[in-house]
C-alpha cells in the first residue's frame, strides 16, 4: 500500500512538506537578493542570482526591477511578523546568526530539487507510457515526444542547479544533514542520463540492488495496477455479455416456438378442409396437397431451429457456469462445441422476441 501512495503521489508531481519554505529561508533569500544587487562584482561566497533564480536571465539584477522590489517589500514584512524572534539578530551577510538563516535556505532549495526533479521523472514516465497507445498516431506520438525531450531538458537543468547547491561552499556542513555532505561527495560526476531513468544518487533501494530504480520499479508497478483494474473491467463486460447471450438465445427460442405453433395450426386447419363437388375437388385437391406438403416442411424447418437455438442456449448455459466456478478447461471444451453449433438468422428486431425467420 506504501508503494501505491507513494506511486500516485509521484504520478501527480505533488511537493512534501520539505519543500516548504520556512519564513527563515525566505528570509535569507530577500537578504540575498538585496545584497547581490548592491555588489558592483559578485561574490562567490553566497549562492549566484542565477542559483536563486534558477534562470540564467538573472545572471543581473537592476536596483529598481520588479524582483527587487518584491524581495525588498517581504523582507520588510517578514521583519514586521517575526519581530520578536529577530530581536537583537545581526542578519548582515557573512554574520554567524545570517549563516543560520542561509543554512534553511540552502537546505530548503536541496530538498526542493531533488522533489523537483522526482515529479519531473514522473512526467517523463506517464509521457512514455502513452506511447505504445499511439503507435497509429505519427502526429501526436511526435508530440509526446517533444514532451518527453522537454522534461529531459528541465531535469538536465535541475540537476545542474542541485549539483550548484551541493558544490558551494555558502554555510558551515556542520549547519546542513549530514546526507547533504554525502550527496556532496560524488555529486561533480553524476551523470544525468542516470537521473532520466530515476536512478537518483540519494535513493537506495532494493529496486536499485536489482539493477532498477525506484522509479522504473514503480512504473512497473502501475502498469500492473491500471492492467489489473482493466482486467475488472473486462470481467464486468464479460459478465453482462453472457446475460446478453442468455437473453438473446431466450428471445430467439421464444420467436421460433411463436412461429412453429402459426406454422402448425395453420397446416391442421388445411388439411380440415372438405370438398363436395366431385368436377372440381381433383385440381384443389392437388393445391390442397402442395399447401399441405410446404407448410409441413415449414413446421420441420421451425423444428429443426428450435432444437438449433435450444441447444445453443444450453451450450452457453453450462460454459458459463464451467467458467464462474474455474473450470477454464472444461468452459474451453463446451464453447468448442457451442461454437460447433449452427447459428441462427433472424430478420427483424430480435430485442422484440418475435422477429421473423430468414
Amino acid at each position: 500500500m506504501q508503494m501505491q501512495e507513494r506511486m500516485q503521489q509521484l504520478s501527480s508531481g505533488a511537493a512534501s512538506s520539505a519543500a516548504a519554505m520556512s519564513w527563515q529561508a525566505e528570509l535569507a533569500s530577500c537578504i540575498l537578493i538585496l545584497h547581490k544587487v548592491s555588489l558592483m562584482d559578485d561574490d562567490v561566497s553566497t549562492p549566484t542570482l542565477i542559483l536563486l533564480f534558477e534562470d540564467p536571465a538573472f545572471a543581473k539584477l537592476a536596483p529598481h526591477s520588479a524582483q527587487v522590489k518584491r524581495a525588498r517589500a517581504r523582507l520588510q514584512q517578514l521583519r514586521t511578523e517575526h519581530s520578536a524572534a529577530l530581536a537583537g539578530l545581526d542578519l548582515a551577510v557573512g554574520s554567524g546568526e545570517f549563516q543560520v538563516f542561509l543554512a534553511a535556505f540552502v537546505k530548503q532549495k536541496v530538498l526542493s530539487l531533488q522533489e523537483e526533479l522526482v515529479a519531473k521523472l514522473s512526467a517523463k514516465l506517464c509521457h512514455q507510457a502513452l506511447m505504445p497507445a499511439l503507435a497509429e498516431r505519427a502526429t501526436e506520438q511526435a508530440r509526446v515526444v517533444r514532451s518527453i525531450q522537454r522534461v529531459v531538458c528541465v531535469i538536465d537543468e535541475k540537476a545542474a542547479a542541485l549539483q550548484g547547491w551541493l558544490l558551494g561552499a555558502f554555510v558551515a556542513a556542520e549547519l546542513l544533514p549530514a546526507s547533504f555532505a554525502e550527496l556532496k561527495e560524488g555529486c561533480s560526476e553524476w551523470d544525468f542520463n542516470q537521473f532520466h531513468r530515476g536512478a537518483f544518487p540519494w535513493q537506495h533501494s532494493q529496486a536499485m540492488m536489482d539493477g532498477r530504480s525506484d522509479f522504473e520499479a514503480l512504473s512497473e508497478l502501475q502498469q500492473r495496477i491500471a492492467e489489473h483494474q482493466r482486467a475488472k473491467e473486462e470481467l464486468s463486460l464479460v459478465q453482462e455479455e453472457k446475460r446478453s447471450t442468455l437473453q438473446l438465445y431466450a428471445q430467439q427460442q421464444s420467436a421460433v416456438s411463436e412461429a412453429l405453433a402459426i406454422a402448425r395450426e395453420s397446416a391442421a386447419d388445411g388439411s380440415s378442409l372438405q370438398y363436395e363437388s366431385s368436377a372440381t375437388t381433383s385440381v384443389q385437391r392437388c393445391q390442397s396437397a402442395r399447401v399441405a406438403r410446404k407448410r409441413a416442411g415449414i413446421c420441420i424447418l421451425l423444428e429443426e431451429r428450435l432444437q438449433r437455438v435450444q441447444a445453443l442456449k444450453a451450450h452457453a448455459q453450462r460454459a458459463f457456469v464451467l467458467s464462474s466456478s474455474g473450470s477454464l478447461a472444461e468452459a474451453w471444451t463446451e464453447n468448442a462445441m457451442h461454437s460447433g453449433v449452427p447459428n441462427l438468422e433472424m430478420d427483424g428486431n430480435s430485442d422484440s422476441g418475435h422477429g421473423h425467420l430468414a
